[in-house]
């Protein structure tokens, strides 16, 4: 992969179930990618390729042989069996084949040492894949919790977070605090094994959290595919992510 100009990365899909597809059909899963996800990475200097909810594992490690780096990308909850846990009030909706494919999907980048970015459900599926646990809804669980389901525009600025010092994050964004969008419900609740927190909201609530060691493997909790336009920091969460799948497809 030394000679291709540009990383290619591959983001994970999220899915949906869409109205009939012609006269016998009465619904249609699609796989599909929010173009944020695609628009942010090009603009940052890579290839993408959307990585679709497959059900064997080979198939994905044949797509982790092709690509320089994984984003886990925005969508529904994790559902809780996969950490532990029981269903609980609060909990919206789950989709199975998609846990299962992406936490597989996660696990294989993590075990190859892969530059990896989750982004809001990426954070938590990346989490869960490791060992870690979620809260299945922060306006229950974490009494007093600031507001991290906004109605707004995903461009909309919500709250303010505190990067760690010494991070990865802090590195990258090069500020102590920084506003954000914000648009979740669930959070990392146990940081697994192997990670450290990077930033947390003034609730507590982890807001990002990355793998110590050398590499890029990072998860936020906010959108910046959605700030990409207009927020410096997002521009740079995601150079600095294409920059590390650039120095992987050189490795190889």
């Amino acid at each position: 992969m030394s000679s291709r100009k540009k990383p290619l990365i591959g983001v994970s899909c999220a899915t949906r179930i869409a109205d009939g597809w012609g006269t016998f059909s009465s619904s249609v899963r699609f796989d599909g990618l929010n173009y944020a996800y695609t628009e942010s990475l090009e603009k940052a200097g890579a290839s993408v390729m959307i990585i679709p909810c497959l059900k064997e594992k080979e198939s994905l490690g044949r797509i982790l042989d092709s690509v320089d780096g994984v984003l886990f990308s925005g969508g529904a909850d994790v559902a809780p069996r996969h950490y532990g846990e029981e269903m609980q009030y609060g909990l919206l909706n789950v989709d199975h084949p998609l846990d299962d494919m992406q936490l597989e999907l996660a696990r294989q980048t993590l075990d190859r040492g892969l530059p990896a970015f989750g982004i809001c459900r990426g954070i938590q599926v990346m989490a869960v894949a490791a060992g870690g646990t979620l809260y299945q809804d922060i306006k229950t669980q974490v009494p007093g919790s600031t507001l991290h389901r906004s109605a707004g525009d995903i461009s909309t600025l919500v709250h303010e977070i505190e990067l760690s010092e010494g991070s990865l994050l802090k590195g990258i964004i090069g500020e102590k605090r920084i506003w954000i969008n914000s648009g979740h419900h669930q959070a990392v609740k146990d940081v697994p094994q192997g990670f450290a927190v990077s930033a947390r909201a003034s609730d507590q609530v982890v807001e990002a959290m990355e793998r110590k060691g050398p590499g890029f493997c990072l998860g936020v909790q906010w959108h910046p595919e959605g700030l990409y336009k207009e927020n410096q920091y997002a521009r740079r969460l995601f150079k600095a992510f294409v920059d590390a799948c650039g120095d992987q497809a050189r490795a190889d």
